[in-house]
């Protein structure tokens, strides 16, 4: 430990730290007593006035990745070099502001910035500004040859050697960038590839040039199956026809979605090849599922890039790499281009916009929209425009687009409401008669049938020689409850025999308790179910339980009595469940929204618990989340294990998965918080 006197120009204050490259004259951020800072499980804490080793410390020296300005743990503390950071508040220096943009499958020409900026400068009506350049060059003393074999698959492939670089590790406001959109930086080369990615929306990739034979590149599919290693060390089984980028001898890439490491650029490196293309969406999209590898490259080409901002991207990276990494431009820009990029050209009727929009739009404001859109348009009549499409618009194919266009930058709010064509009923429709119906299909897409008088109907159809029954009814039951005599809806669900039609392989299995309480997880599976032992007579005594919603029961599943069957002559195990409609409702949540799928993999821990037979696993899965965990996003049941040499004993396998939502966990996190869970299971 260091005892650290910390300046903020104006005081002086005592910290004690722990970083190896804690300093005298260190420029660096200094959380004040007060501050508050998230720690590696997301949970948020404050800086405390303390004590370490008796010595006091009032304050806190911070790393990068504990600001959230690195996407890795770090040991050591931030390093500035800027002297007139000192006393500056970080927000105002590294402030910045984020926007988080939802975007609809058609709309791949917006995953850049230049393609948000597109559209904030329509939207807007703010002039766009796009990056200025230039490049100087010089003649090579090699020539790289493009020879593309598929050229349906690649319309158009641009290669371009810059030649006598140094690689090195890319400057701050490159790293910063690229941390802002969640990506790791690895080298300058690497890193201005995928800046040029987020910035212009091509995906490009850079080769080691000295590792290309012969100097040539070949665009073909693979007459046959084998395994690439890829850029992130995984070796990858390549099918046959996945198209590829090879050299004269070997496979180098899997055409727009990742390249081999045999020609990845190092630190070795000092002469460097790029690509840009233009890719198929589909074939780009068949390979990507085929390997199981989607990534930031193969989601645009999958979506459909611009033909024109190849050539144009090539040039933006050269220039990047000059200036970061120094080296000379060779003037030979290979473009094996086979497709037609012409602008696609289509028509729009004034007419036709007013009576599908409900506007009275004039065909000059109608060119005055499109124009924000950097379409080009003309008119020759009254009521018709030509319209020429970019490159880069792959959504718009037809007039019905261009109309959603004017729409959108109309602003659907400002469109005036008209009466429509159709009146159709303003009288809401019963909650409860929504309920049912919500009901009715999700059991009916479990694969039952609405049959009244649950066990008549067994043994109708057992007297019929029909023995695997799948059954719902919905209706109103009666009692009473002290002096009242009371209503309810209800649904009861009845299953006996198979779970499906015979087939030979896999034959089916009979239905049993676990069968029936899928379908109610399935039927609930917006709420959190508990699930308690239950004492009905009318049910087997080991084999039924409480359903139960926030302490409020909703009914009860188990399987029917086999006294009460055998009186009605019916041998197999029949179960039942009864839900209660009215008090699910007034439990039902809201439309269940999308959350994110996982950026970051999970760690997975097992674990085998010997118990009393009779002991619930709701009860152990309750103690379980006693523990504070907040890295912990699922338990799940592996294996229930009974034998003689057990007794009355049992095996519980349980799966534990471990998670964290902004990072890639350590291991060391996740196993101190499994033991304290596992210790504090034992004690319990």
């Amino acid at each position: 430990l260091r005892v650290a006197k910390v300046s903020d120009g104006k005081e002086t204050f005592q910290v004690v730290c722990g970083a190896t490259n804690c300093r005298a004259g260190l420029i660096t951020a200094f959380a004040k007593i007060g501050a508050k800072l998230t720690d590696d499980k997301g949970k948020e804490f404050a800086i405390k006035k303390g004590k370490l080793r008796g010595v006091e410390s009032c304050g806190m020296l911070c790393s990068n990745d504990e600001l959230g300005f690195s996407l890795e743990r770090e040991s050591g503390i931030a390093e500035f070099s800027n002297e007139s950071h000192i006393g500056k508040p970080l927000e105002e220096i590294f402030g910045d502001t984020f926007l988080d943009v939802s975007l609809t499958p058609n709309l791949g020409h917006c995953m850049s910035m230049l393609g948000i900026a597109r559209e904030l400068s329509a939207l807007t009506q703010t002039p766009l500004k796009l990056p200025s350049f230039a490049i100087s060059t010089a003649p090579s003393s090699r020539n790289i040859s493009v020879e593309v074999k598929d050229k349906k698959a690649c319309p158009r492939y641009v290669a371009r050697l810059i030649e006598n670089v140094k690689v090195c590790d890319s400057p701050e406001w490159l790293i910063e960038k690229l941390e802002s959109v969640g990506v790791k930086p690895k080298n300058a080369v690497v890193d201005i590839t995928n800046y040029i990615m987020f910035e212009l929306g091509q995906p490009m990739h850079a080769f080691d040039a000295d590792k290309i034979a012969e100097n040539s590149i070949v665009v073909k599919r693979a007459n046959k199956s084998f395994t690439l290693k890829t850029l992130d060390g995984q070796e990858r089984n390549v099918p046959e026809q996945t198209l590829l980028i090879c050299d004269a001898k070997k496979p180098l890439a899997i055409a727009g979605v990742m390249g081999g490491e045999e020609s990845a650029v190092t630190s070795e490196t000092t002469n460097v090849l790029f690509e840009a293309a233009f890719f198929d969406p589909s074939t780009v999209r068949s390979s990507s599922k085929q390997i199981n590898l989607r990534t930031d490259s193969s989601a645009r080409f999958e979506k459909g890039t611009d033909p024109e901002m190849a050539a144009k991207a090539i040039d933006r990276a050269s220039q990047l790499l000059q200036e970061i990494c120094g080296g000379t431009i060779s003037e030979q820009k290979v473009d094996a281009t086979a497709g037609d990029f012409t602008p696609r050209k289509l028509t729009v009727r004034a007419a036709r916009t007013n009576q599908l929009l409900g506007t009275k739009l004039s065909l000059g404001e109608i060119e005055n929209l499109l124009g924000r859109l950097e379409l080009k348009v003309s008119s020759d009549n009254n009521d018709t425009a030509h319209v020429e499409v970019p490159t880069y618009r792959h959504d718009i194919q037809e007039e019905i687009d261009l109309i959603e266009e004017i729409a959108r930058l109309y602003g659907y709010n400002t469109i005036e409401p008209s009466s429509p064509r159709v009146t159709i009923s303003t009288i809401p429709h019963n909650p409860l008669y929504l309920h049912e119906e919500k009901i009715r299909s999700c059991l009916i897409a479990n694969g039952t049938s609405f049959l009244p008088g649950h066990l008549q109907v067994l043994k109708l159809n057992r007297n019929h020689q029909q023995e695997n029954i799948s059954a719902f009814e919905i209706g109103k039951i009666h009692f009473k409850e002290a002096d009242r005599f009371l209503e309810k809806t209800i649904v009861g669900i009845t299953l006996t025999g198979k779970e499906s039609p015979y087939h030979h392989n896999p034959k089916p299995r009979d239905v049993d308790f676990l069968t029936l309480k899928g379908i109610i997880e399935n039927l609930l599976s917006e709420q959190k179910l508990t699930w308690s032992r239950s004492e009905l007579s009318s049910l087997h005594p080991n084999i039924q339980a409480t359903v139960t919603i926030d302490d409020t029961q909703i009914g009860t599943i188990g399987q029917v009595h086999p006294n009460i069957a055998a009186e009605m002559g019916l041998t197999a195990p029949i179960f039942f469940a009864e839900l209660d409609l009215e008090t699910l409702l007034t439990l039902q949540k809201s439309d269940a929204k999308m959350e994110p799928l996982p950026l970051y993999p999970g760690i997975t821990r097992d674990l085998t618990l010997t118990v009393k037979k009779e002991q619930p696993l709701e009860e152990i899965l309750k103690e379980i989340h006693k523990t504070p965990a907040p890295l912990l996003k699922n338990v799940e049941l592996l294996d229930i294990y009974e034998s003689k040499e057990l007794g009355d004993k049992k095996n519980i396998t349980l799966r534990f998965t471990y998670r964290h939502d902004k990072k890639t966990l350590e291991l060391k996190s996740v196993e101190k918080i499994h033991e304290k869970i596992v210790e504090n299971i034992a004690c319990s």
